[in-house]
């Protein structure tokens, strides 16, 4: 594994974990609407791998004034990283069964508490188990370390601030297509699914051609990015195929599910591109 990529391979990570200092591995497996994540896990996952739950680890209670996943109370999340035998000297891989786009919540959040070496596998643990690679079955015990936050290493940004970016067209809407049509956007944001940078097998599509799609929405010139999504889990890990470009982008962690709780924000209908 290379220290700082922000994606890894399965075969990377495969040697990594036969190494003698292997990275503690988070499973983030989760789907809206469904439950057994947790179940899922204990049935079958990565070498070492430990579970976390995005609704009770990953974020705070939602108040009628904030998104869906509202950020967890910093602190409290340090805690819980602690909590999952990691201190400032751990390397972490977090995966899904979601091609990545749950575990991104995961990898931003560790990074907003300042974990340097974090990186989000390339794939999913169906793609994984397709490659033959090496799976457990139940739960894995690790002892504690002690973890406090360090400076964030990403960049959140509020409501007006987002609101500002969408009027420069600076603003990406992650969620895919026909869910922006269906709800509306936030004004001059432009519609970049976060599915559409993974091929059909969850992997992130070549370099080149990421390079040539967000640079196509005007978002590789350097300049100040947004990006936001439903509830602000499949945007983050927007950013972090961004980041792997060498491409800068905040997150707008209310995302949609925050921007509509003030009647008095503007509303696009979404059924154009911005």
């Amino acid at each position: 594994m290379s220290e700082g990529a922000v994606f890894v391979s399965a075969p990377d990570l495969a040697r990594a974990l036969e190494g003698e200092a292997p990275p503690r591995v988070l499973d983030v497996r989760f789907v809206l609407g469904e439950d057994d994540g947790e179940q899922a896990y204990e049935r079958g996952h990565l070498p070492g791998a430990l579970y976390v739950d995005l609704p009770s680890d990953l974020a705070s209670e939602p108040r009628p004034d904030t998104g869906s996943r509202p950020l967890p109370d910093r602190d409290t999340f340090a805690a819980t990283v602690g909590r999952l035998g990691i201190d400032h000297d751990t390397s972490v891989v977090v995966y899904d069964d979601r091609r990545g786009l749950s575990a991104g919540r995961a990898w931003w959040l560790l990074k907003w508490v300042g974990l340097r070496d974090v990186a989000l596998l390339d794939g999913d643990y169906s793609s994984w188990v397709a490659d033959g690679l090496p799976t457990e079955t139940g739960r894995v015990e690790v002892a504690p370390r002690d973890f406090t936050a360090a400076p964030s290493l990403v960049r959140a940004i509020d409501a007006d601030e987002a609101a500002r970016l969408g009027e420069r067209g600076r603003l990406l809407d992650a969620r895919r297509d026909d869910d922006v049509a269906a709800k509306g956007r936030i004004p001059g944001a432009k519609i970049a699914s976060t599915a559409d940078n993974v091929d059909p097998d969850g992997h992130l599509l070549p370099v080149s051609e990421l390079r040539e799609r967000f640079a196509a929405l005007g978002a590789a010139d350097g300049g100040e990015l947004g990006v936001y999504c439903g509830g602000g889990v499949v945007a983050t890990h927007e950013v972090a195929v961004l980041r792997h470009i060498g491409i800068d982008a905040a997150l707008y962690p209310g995302s949609w599910s925050e921007w509509i709780t003030d009647p008095t924000r503007p509303i696009d209908d979404g059924a154009h591109d911005a």
